[in-house]
């Protein structure tokens, strides 16, 4: 993909819905626990899964939120994300990267709900560390599908790990790309890590293990998103093809 002096410039004079991130950053102890309990609750092969997935540099990810805004179609309040897809590839958790275009309805403050359009799948070289547009659907679906059908799942400590339950269990994470542009920002990094981890979820009074993923800068120093991890997620399912966010301001 190019981006074009033209398409830059859309890119950084277009306005979109500012989203409040106040629920975003986590500190570190906290991230780490959450990293470290893929030990106990993810598995491929009876083996636990990676920590780190990936580092993505910062002039990617400027490309596909490019990607993400050339999805648009007609004049709505929006945001744009990225969707995380989790698949098997070489025996361990990888990612599909799905550029979004999330829009709604003027005149709604609050927490509105947005709908979420879909651009095309990438995927990440860490040797060339750059993204290319996947142009096959079926080796997209064969990815996607390794991943429901060899990932094990210890939904609680008292339970032996299950098969991908649909319905229960997640194969996707969305976050905003302000969540990631803050994460750089605030830490003057060049890019960020992505770590799998996992998140508690209430279900029917008691708690299930999730699948999840959380981002940190390369360098760790502070306050707000300095030294420290985001979360701003929605996991999909159940969040797809709507998300509710919280605006900071419109």
């Amino acid at each position: 993909m190019k981006v074009t002096p033209e398409s830059k410039q859309v890119l950084s004079t277009t306005v979109q819905d500012e989203l409040c991130l106040e629920l975003s950053p986590v500190d570190q102890s906290t991230a780490d626990e959450e990293i470290q309990e893929c030990n106990a609750h993810l598995f491929i092969k009876g083996s636990p899964i990676k920590h780190v997935i990936a580092e993505i540099p910062h002039d990617e990810v400027t490309k596909l939120k490019e990607a993400a805004l050339l999805l648009k179609t007609i004049e709505l309040n929006y945001v744009l994300g990225l969707k995380m897809h989790f698949i098997i590839d070489n025996d361990d958790v990888n990612l599909l990267y799905q550029p979004l275009y999330m829009s709604r309805p003027p005149s709604i403050i609050g927490e509105p709900v947005y709908t979420v359009k879909e651009g095309d799948y990438y995927r990440f070289d860490p040797v060339q560390r750059k993204f290319s547009k996947m142009t096959s659907s079926k080796q997209v679906n064969t990815l996607k599908t390794a991943y429901t059908t060899h990932i094990r799942i210890k939904h609680r400590l008292d339970v032996t790990p299950t098969g991908y339950i649909p319905g229960l269990d997640s194969d996707a994470v969305i976050f905003p790309f302000q969540t990631i542009d803050d994460l750089i920002r605030e830490n003057e990094g060049n890019g960020f890590f992505i770590h799998n981890s996992i998140r508690k979820e209430a279900v029917g009074g008691a708690y299930s293990i999730q699948h999840c993923l959380l981002l940190s800068s390369a360098i760790l120093t502070g306050n707000s998103f300095k030294g420290k991890f985001a979360n701003r997620s929605h996991l999909c399912p159940p969040s797809c093809n709507s998300i509710q966010y919280a605006l900071a301001k419109v």
